[in-house]
């Protein structure tokens, strides 16, 4: 895929490893590691997709640690969850982890206590904080006031000591598109960019299908099953609040992402191409080829091992061999199909999903003018 000027420099290279994974067709480990390292959260969210059922043996700080030792030199590892902070064994996950690759949490942020803090921007490894936030106080969230000053409390004191780093970790706020929330859009995003001295802003919808990034297993044939996303009333909302905070970024030279990728929400295409996201119909051939099973592997809480769409590859907790799960017959087959046919009906509205106007032989990007 054609990355711009406006992706990170780790990104570009990510992306590059992928495609040439992907061109060569012999089998490589991925590059992302997404550790989910527990279903337990304290939060409700309730748009949240995880059914967050127990596994019958949920994988501890022992099998996270193996699980690390497998991973190829050039991995970048992202801790999730449910909250990846209130896995017993964090520590001595992240520790591993950050000192060996490079290193990303997503968080909801109500836990980012002093030490915790301390200890993610002593680590060299540690690239990205990404807290999610969907509106001020985060009231969609269930917050109440004092947790929602911890939560600010938290992301302050991150900024205080990433800057004292010869090369900060990021922040990122990582926003989930919602009816409830779009009247604040544009107020969230500056608030985010001027309070919380955020490096950019993600934005995502709600999943399109059931088997995106779930966390309960299903039966291969399942991704083929139709799928209706659920539909926002008030898209039209949303679109003006995206372009109203486009037109802010570019003039105070901030960068946002948008998924599925089918603008650059940092130069100057049309939010209205935006508008068919909200459409029940899925047209898999507007999209660029799918990478993902080459770029991205999940392993949940009960070793598990999928792509995006949950179809288990294998459980490493276990085989305790992950390379042999990644290149079985279950991967490969899935890897196959996405290749030969394109996205399934289970990819609709997927996050990964990309225009083909962002494949690499597509016409280059109009450069945005400097701000």
């Amino acid at each position: 895929m054609r990355t711009s000027r406006h992706d990170a420099p780790h990104w570009r290279n990510e992306v590059q490893i992928v495609d040439e994974m992907y061109d060569s067709g012999r089998f490589a480990m991925p590059v992302h590691y997404v550790l989910s390292l527990t279903h337990e959260c304290n939060l409700l969210c309730p748009f949240c997709f995880l059914e967050k059922i127990p596994g019958d043996r949920a994988m501890v700080t022992e099998d996270w640690l193996a699980v690390l030792d497998q991973l190829p030199p050039y991995a970048r590892v992202i801790l999730f969850g449910g909250e990846p902070l209130l896995f017993p064994g964090f520590a001595d996950v992240f520790k591993a982890a950050a000192s060996r690759f490079r290193c990303s949490i997503v968080t909801n942020g109500t836990l980012l206590t002093p030490e915790t803090v301390e200890m993610l921007v002593a680590h060299d490894g540690f690239c990205d904080l990404n807290v999610s936030v969907d509106s001020l106080g985060n009231w969609n969230r269930n917050l109440d006031a004092a947790t929602w000053q911890g939560l600010l409390d938290g992301v302050r004191l991150y900024n205080d000591l990433r800057r004292r780093r010869e090369r900060p970790p990021r922040l990122g706020i990582s926003v989930v598109l919602l009816d409830e929330t779009a009247e604040e859009l544009h107020d969230l995003h500056r608030f985010a960019h001027e309070e919380l001295h955020c490096d950019f802003v993600n934005y995502c919808l709600l999943n399109g299908a059931p088997m995106q990034l779930a966390d309960v297993m299903q039966p291969f044939d399942a991704i083929h099953a139709p799928a209706t996303p659920p539909r926002y009333e008030k898209w039209d909302l949303i679109l003006a609040q995206l372009e109203r905070n486009r037109r802010y970024d570019r003039e105070h030279g901030h960068v946002a992402y948008l998924r599925p990728k089918l603008i650059d929400v940092n130069e100057p295409s049309p939010t209205e191409a935006l508008r068919v996201l909200n459409d029940p119909a899925f047209t898999p051939e507007r999209y660029g080829p799918c990478k993902m099973p080459w770029s991205d592997c999940r392993i949940h809480p009960d070793g598990h091992v999928s792509a995006c769409l949950s179809v288990s590859f294998g459980n490493v907790k276990q085989t305790g061999d992950l390379a042999a799960i990644l290149d079985g017959p279950v991967a490969r087959r899935f890897r196959d199909e996405l290749r030969a046919h394109g996205p399934f009906a289970q990819c609709h509205r997927c996050v990964f999903l990309y225009d083909r106007a962002f494949d690499r032989t597509a016409a280059p990007a109009v450069a945005a003018p400097a701000p």
